[in-house]
This record gives C-alpha cells, structure tokens and sequence, in this order.
C-alpha cells in the first residue's frame, strides 16, 4: 500500500509495536504513514482504549520506519493530540516538505480546537461529567461513542 492512514485510532489497538511492524512491512518502498492519536480526552470504548500517547511514545512507535516526524498539538504541556508521519525508504524530499508544511499550517489553526478551548475553560472535574453526560445522551439516542 502507498498510505497507511491511523486517525485516532491507534489508542484503540492492542498491540501497537506489533501492528507498527506490519504497517511498515506492507508499505511499499516510498510509502507513508500519518497516524494522529488523542492524548488528553475521555475514555472512548471502540470496541477498547488501551493508550494514550505522547510524543515520546509516538516515535518509538515510528522507529521501524526509515524518517519519521513526530508533533504534538494544543496546550504545550497538555497537548490534546499528537501526530507522526512516517515514511519508508526511499523518500521524496519533495514529498516530506509538502507534508511538513502542511503539518505546521494545521497545528496553527488547530490551535483553538474545541478541546483546547474546554480545557481552558472547563478542569478535568468538569470536563469529564459533561462528557458523561453526552455519552449517556448517544445512548438515548440509541447511538455508541
């Protein structure tokens, strides 16, 4: 496959490192991975929610591959997403700066997601009810989170 693409889904999997190996071992040469994860967000059970990452924990995730990029997204200290794009050999110089660019624009204005503004307005002893209780609202509603 040309583009592995995990968005917000990676928190979900069991067993991360295993399912890395194979996303690199099935990428074909020049391919590329672009992986988001939550860190900072309520439990969601789909059909688990085993993780959550920082940057840190993204690049060892990233390390089987040949280049990989690592961002986290929001707060400095409580970032509410973190993003790794990952590439396997050979790869296009034009193709990472492209990414690259595109990265940095979104983190720009991502800056003012409605996570981040929650967490300046809403501590976590707050945010967690009200998410609880949208949660409980989809359940009505005969939906899942």
């Amino acid at each position: 496959m040309g583009t592995a693409l995990l968005l917000d889904t990676i928190e979900h999997v069991r067993e991360p490192f295993r399912a890395m190996a194979e996303i690199q071992r099935c990428l074909r040469p020049g391919g590329i991975l672009v992986m988001t994860s939550v860190m900072y967000f309520p439990i969601h059970l789909h059909p688990d929610d085993y993780w959550r990452f920082t940057a840190s924990g993204f690049t060892s995730l990233v390390q089987p591959f040949d280049q990989g990029d690592v961002y986290m997204v929001g707060l400095r200290t409580l970032p509410h997403t973190v993003v790794a794009i990952a590439y396997k050999a050979p790869v296009d110089p034009s193709l990472r700066e492209a990414v690259t660019a595109t990265v940095a624009a979104w983190k720009q204005r991502g800056a003012r997601s409605w996570k981040e503004v929650m967490l300046a307005l809403a501590p976590p002893c707050l945010l967690v009810p009200a998410y609880d209780l949208y949660v409980a609202y989809l359940a009505r509603q005969g939906r899942r989170v």
